[in-house]
């Protein structure tokens, strides 16, 4: 038969369970109010990485090339060459200049057969490419190709040449039409570039400055951290309910709560122990 409890025992006991009740909602709040105080951190901080990222892909935009052909490469404000670099001017010289013409020399009749009538089919061989042939009737032939193409680039004060493969004549001119076109807008690109660039900047300022929700779950948290009310409340009826025990019955309980903890300790060592033996003879 169970020892019966007196009744500043099970007063006690109460004022135990309540106090452990009111700790445990005391730290589940406060749990809750900083989980909530890091989420909205992380979210800020996010807010924050999108922005400057905004700016940084901004800025790699514009360090892109918008077309590329023979080596060269064209930028919202400036083509580059080789080594060289011109940049982009409104109302700049865009030309695309070929010359010369591909032409066949027939040995024995020492006449030339050309497929134009440019003088310059009688431009020496050292101007130009030269592939010959012999057919079987004695006759020898030299096919001769003079042709150059150019895009010629002039600014105010600068200029620059492009040579070019003569077969991709179509090729240049897209090219040239390209250069022509970003040219004719560079001021008014430049001035929507700014504008982005300012924009990215002011995203990010005001991502850093937004910190409206953070501000909000700190106080919240610092708002329940501080909130001890009901705990303290909890714990001052615990020391009452305490205090009103006669101090040999508290000592009885405590030693009787301390064996069997005591038991209950040993109870799980001999436990594990057992467990211990089985898996070492199951293993043998």
């Amino acid at each position: 038969m169970a020892e019966e409890k007196t009744p500043e025992i099970v007063n006690m006991e109460r004022a135990q369970k309540a106090y452990k009740q009111a700790r445990s909602a005391y730290k589940s709040d406060r749990s809750d109010a900083k989980s909530t105080l890091k989420k909205a951190q992380r979210s800020h901080d996010k807010d924050v990485k999108s922005a400057e990222k905004a700016l940084e892909e901004e800025r790699e935009r514009l360090t892109r090339p918008l077309a590329s052909f023979a080596g060269a490469k064209l930028y919202w404000d400036h083509i580059e060459h080789k080594k060289s670099s011109l940049a982009l001017e409104e109302g700049m010289v865009v030309e695309v200049n070929s010359s010369g013409n591909t032409y066949t020399t027939v040995a024995n009749t020492g006449t030339i057969e050309t497929s134009s009538s440019s003088p310059v089919a009688s431009a020496s061989s050292s101007a130009f490419s030269e592939n010959s042939s012999i057919d079987e009737g004695g006759v020898s032939t030299a096919s001769r190709d003079t042709r150059n193409l150019f895009i010629t680039l002039k600014t105010s004060n600068n200029s620059m040449t492009i040579q070019c493969d003569p077969d991709k004549e179509k090729g240049a001119r897209d090219f040239a039409d390209d250069i022509a076109a970003a040219a004719s807008k560079v001021t008014a690109q430049a001035e929507v570039n700014r504008s982005r660039i300012n924009e990215a900047h002011s995203e990010i300022a005001k991502s850093r400055g937004d910190v409206d929700g953070v501000n909000l779950a700190k106080d919240s948290f610092t708002t329940v951290e501080s909130d001890t009310t009901q705990l303290d409340e909890a714990k001052l009826r615990l020391d009452q309910a305490v205090s009103a025990v006669p101090p040999e019955e508290l000592n009885e309980y405590r030693s009787v709560h301390r064996r069997r903890k005591a038991v209950a300790i040993l109870v799980c060592v001999i436990l594990v122990i057992i467990v211990l033996v089985a898996v070492y003879v199951l293993l043998r």
